[in-house]
């Protein structure tokens, strides 16, 4: 920075070097041709060349920073409170007690700010006179520690004048972050920092399990060890367990010694799969309980193995003695007892649903299927029947979007005119809350769903009930959405409860319309007055008129909602999870307004040539006698279809992984002749074989190194003889509950070595998928921009190009927050002392550091940048520019100064002559009043040279002078 006397100073004056261009621009303007074709007139090229130039000159100058300086002995504080876990409650208490003495100790003239950190920073109080620290309010991720984002926080809230200081209260053990990345920056705004070093959160006493060991890869049954390894600060006794899969696997009561101690627990592992195990121990008086714990993860190979899902009460299925026959085992559970966590699904190949109600599953469980088949590999099939598909409530679902098929009715199609009437109980008990959503909210949601459903032709009606019945929306037409849904929003909770005259009103209602179909859906606890409801339901019956019933909450009349059901032909449903009734709404609104279950005898039509047919005699393929209606995705192959060309199997590629929807049943309802088609079998095995993860022509070995910031996926592929693979394309899908998957595509570092890099996760577990081809198979089957990430498996050529898929499992139990146990002195020293700060005694006194830091200051010098003034300088000098080169003047002004400066030019160019006496001016005039004799000259000027006609003027002055000299004499 320059100063010009201590008035003015000059912040960036790099740009002064910008003058040599004025000066050159100035030169050409007054002499070059550019500025004499923009303004011809001298006078006017003069002023405009002046005009630009000063012009830019205030351009350059507010470039350069022009400011006028000043003065201030203003100063202000930030303190940094670390609140992260690794302080503790005592830590904390005694951050915040320096933090308030410090800051009452300051000078008035300094003013005080307050900033909590942790994983994140908030701003608690900004700067002002000695303030009274309040305690902090903020809620904060404490689960890491982030000094560098403090930092950043601090420094843009700081004010533009005066010294700046930076009190950091800390243990200095970060584990986010590089706080040495902002000393430059500190250095350079002339902000000091000083440390005031914490003892972390006492730890003496802390036991910690600090790691587990165990075999990467196992055989299914094979016998192996696993090593826990227990960290003491002390002797102390405590309980050890250990879970596979949250299933207790051993457990012991150990005594430990001060140091580390090694458990052996001797285990076989007999199921294919990733298994998860967590070690925890148990010790009274452990300070920290957060690292008491660890998770591994280790992968069983063996045949291959399929989760069969199927309703509890549903016979054993035809299709799993097919496959079992094949050498395939099969696992079979139910919908409710489906596993919840994607881990817990990776010992499977495929996952088939026979004929499973979507109502017993939740979206969260769906969403880890769809999951396991996109980001892992695995296969899906889906079997219909009466509850499958969009029967089964699968309409809009994770489960939909894994499928070759969409459940929702084409806007051609022909559908019947529906009247429906939907009761809802409105009673108090329908206040309770789930998910922050009391349960009468998520029915108005459910509601509309219905009504969105329905066309716009279709009659609805919504009856709400508590004691008495009122009609929320009169059975009006569906094309009134957004009134309806004004209505609906409307809706309060209100008293008692009185079922049967509220259906009784319904049913008068609905009794009189004319539509087609008639349909009331019932949402209740069904706990109410007893009343005749069998007869009720025999009337409505009687009327032609369904009744569909869902008995929400453990507490509710199961049986009569599923005899108000039965009695008039309708469905009924029980959930105890209100966020399922929108599903429910949804499907029966379906099966009410579409015919979704088409019922006859139809033939099978094969649609095209695939692996999952060869060798299939296509042409002896019996009848079915009904299917769940569904229609095909455009980018599905479908291989076989049915009715009015509906898809009856189809098959895709969804991510990683295949799935294939078959519309009928395998149970014998619509298919009892395709059960005894002697090829079944093989038909049923080929697309198991499409289905199920692929065969791999090489092994692929994987592990993670974890870092502060950065954690490294590193994998080690061979092929069937141990050979390295090199040139692969190896991607690697980072899969997370509540997180959207990522890519990660892996370099080779080294023969057969391929790495690839990701930020260290927070607490949780992750799955990483990994796959690849080899580079020539990468290049020719290389899908299009803006296609799937994963490439059809058709296009990868031959299973002898493709590696993997290979799933590990990573978890991380707790941060580094809960590991340290001493402060970092070397971090808090090198961002005090390389600033100009130092570090400050935790325990000094609070008035000779406050003095130490106010005595750093001094006056600071400050500049106020004049670019505002400059700029409006330059846009007054280039409208003035535009007005000398563009702007007019009036004649006679112009005139007036073209005639002076004409004479001024001339003036300037003439050569000097000697004053003419009055006779030779004279003659000359005479002269240029007659011809000139022949041979005669004119009278020459003193001189010589040829003389210029005499101007009047001339003549004038020369006889003033002439007479004047006269009377002298």
């Amino acid at each position: 920075m320059l100063q010009a006397g201590g008035l003015v100073g000059l912040l960036e004056p790099a740009y002064l070097a910008l003058l040599a261009l004025l000066a050159w621009g100035v030169w050409w303007g007054l002499r070059g041709e550019g500025a004499r074709r923009a303004a011809p007139a001298p006078w006017r090229r003069r002023l405009a060349t002046a005009l630009r130039g000063a012009l830019f000159l205030a351009l350059i100058l507010a470039l350069a920073g022009l400011a006028l300086p000043s003065t201030t002995l203003r100063a202000t504080l930030f303190l940094l409170l670390d609140w992260s876990d690794s302080m503790g409650e005592r830590g904390r208490e005694a951050a915040l007690t320096y933090a308030r003495n410090l800051a009452a100790a300051t000078a008035p003239s300094t003013s005080s700010g307050l900033l909590l950190f942790a994983a994140q920073s908030s701003l608690e109080l900004e700067p002002q006179p000695r303030p009274t620290l309040p305690a902090p309010a903020s809620q904060l991720d404490t689960h890491g520690t982030n000094i560098e984002q403090a930092l950043q926080r601090a420094v843009a809230s700081f004010p533009a004048t005066g010294s700046r200081h930076l009190v950091l209260i800390s243990d200095g053990n970060e584990n986010q972050g590089q706080a040495d990345a902002m000393r430059p920056l500190l250095r350079s705004l002339g902000i000091k920092l000083w440390s005031v070093p914490l003892t972390p959160a006492a730890r003496d006493n802390d036991v910690f399990v600090s790691d587990i060991i165990l075999p990467e890869r196992l055989r299914e049954g094979e016998p192996f060890a696993v090593k826990v390894l227990v960290v003491s600060q002390r002797a102390a006794t405590g309980e050890l367990l250990l879970l596979r899969d949250d299933l207790l696997a051993a457990q012991e009561s150990v005594a430990l010694h001060a140091g580390q101690n090694a458990f052996t627990f001797e285990l076989s592992e007999t199921a294919k799969g990733l298994h998860r195990f967590e070690a925890s121990i148990t010790v009274s008086d452990d300070p920290i309980v957060e690292n008491n714990r660890l998770r591994r993860f280790v992968e069983t190979s063996g045949a291959p193995r399929l989760l069969y899902v199927q309703e509890p009460d549903a016979a054993p299925a035809p299709l799993e003695h097919l496959l079992n026959a094949q050498g395939y085992a099969t696992v079979r559970t139910h919908p409710a007892t489906l596993p919840d966590s994607l881990s817990a699904y990776l010992g499977y190949d495929a996952i088939i649903f026979d004929n499973v109600s979507g109502f017993t599953i939740s979206l969260a469980k769906m969403e880890l299927i769809e999951r396991y088949v996109r980001d892992t590999g695995g296969g899906f099939i889906m079997l219909g029947g009466e509850r499958s598909f969009s029967a089964g409530g699968y309409y809009r679902t994770p489960i939909e979007d894994l499928l070759p098929v969409s459940m929702d009715v084409k806007s051609e199609l022909t559908l019947p005119s529906i009247a429906m009437v939907l009761v809802i109980d409105k009673s108090g008990s329908m206040t309770s809350t789930i998910f922050g959503e009391t349960k009468l909210d998520v029915a108005k949601v459910a509601s509309f769903g219905a009504v969105e459903l329905l066309n716009p032709a279709d009659r609805v009606g919504v009856l709400a009930f508590d004691a008495k019945p009122q009609w929320i929306i009169p059975l009006t037409t569906a094309r009134g959405r957004a009134s309806i849904a004004e209505a609906l929003g409307r809706l309060d909770a209100g008293g008692g409860t009185d079922l049967y005259q509220a259906m009784e009103e319904a049913f008068q209602v609905l009794e009189k319309e004319e539509a087609v179909i008639r349909h009331l859906l019932v949402l209740s606890d069904g706990l109410t007055d007893a009343r005749d409801f069998e007869g009720l339901a025999r009337r409505i019956k009687a009327a032609r008129i369904t009744v569909s019933t869902v008995a929400m909450g453990d507490d509710a009349d199961v049986r009569l909602m599923h005899n108000l059901a039965a009695w008039t032909d309708g469905r009924s449903y029980f959930t105890n999870d209100p966020l399922t009734i929108p599903r429910i709404f949804t499907n029966e609104t379906l099966l009410a307004a579409r015919q979704l279950i088409i019922e006859r005898r139809l033939p099978i039509r094969p649609e095209s040539s695939h692996e999952v047919l060869a060798e299939l005699p296509l042409g002896t393929l019996p009848a079915i006698d009904g299917y769940v209606l569904s229609f095909a995705k455009p980018t599905a192959t479908h291989l076989l279809r049915v009715g009015e060309n509906d898809p009856l199997l189809a098959i895709w590629q969804y991510g990683l992984g295949r799935s294939a929807a078959f519309t009928s049943d395998l149970r014998g309802r619509w298919s009892s002749e395709l059960l005894r088609w002697p090829r079944l079998s093989q038909l049923a095995g080929q697309l198991l074989r499409w289905v199920q993860r692929p065969p791999s022509a090489g092994h692929l070995e994987a592990s993670i190194a974890t870092g502060r910031e950065e954690a490294v996926l590193e994998v080690a592929a061979y092929d069937g003889s141990g050979r390295f693979l090199n040139d692969l394309r190896l991607t690697a899908v980072r899969s997370r509950v509540g997180s959207e998957p990522q890519e990660l595509h892996l370099e080779q570092a080294a023969p057969g070595t391929y790495r690839a890099s990701f930020p260290t996760p927070a607490e949780g577990e992750e799955i990483f998928t990994i796959q690849g081809v080899t580079a020539e198979v990468a290049e020719e089957t290389a899908p299009p921009a803006g296609s799937d990430r994963a490439a059809s498996r058709e296009r990868q050529g031959s299973a002898a190009a493709v590696v993997g898929p290979r799933s590990i499992g990573y978890a991380v139990p707790y941060t580094r927050e809960y590991l340290s146990g001493t402060a970092n002195l070397a971090l808090l020293r090198r961002l005090a002392e390389e600033t100009g700060g130092a570090l400050l005694d935790p325990g000094g006194d609070a008035r000779a550091q406050a003095a130490r830091l106010e005595g750093g200051g001094g006056w600071t010098a400050t500049y106020q940048r004049l670019w505002r003034l400059l700029s409006l300088i330059a846009l007054g000098l280039l409208l003035l520019d535009i007005a000398v080169r563009r702007v007019s003047l009036p004649e006679r002004l112009a005139s007036g100064w073209r005639r002076r400066g004409d004479q001024a030019a001339a003036a300037a160019h003439a050569p000097a002559e000697a004053p003419l006496d009055y006779d030779t001016l004279s003659q000359m005039i005479r002269a240029r009043t007659r011809p000139a004799e022949e041979g005669e000259r004119a009278p020459q000027p003193h001189g010589g040279g040829t003389a210029a006609a005499p101007r009047p003027w001339q003549v004038y002055m020369a006889g003033l002078r002439d007479r004047k000299e006269r009377g002298q004499d």
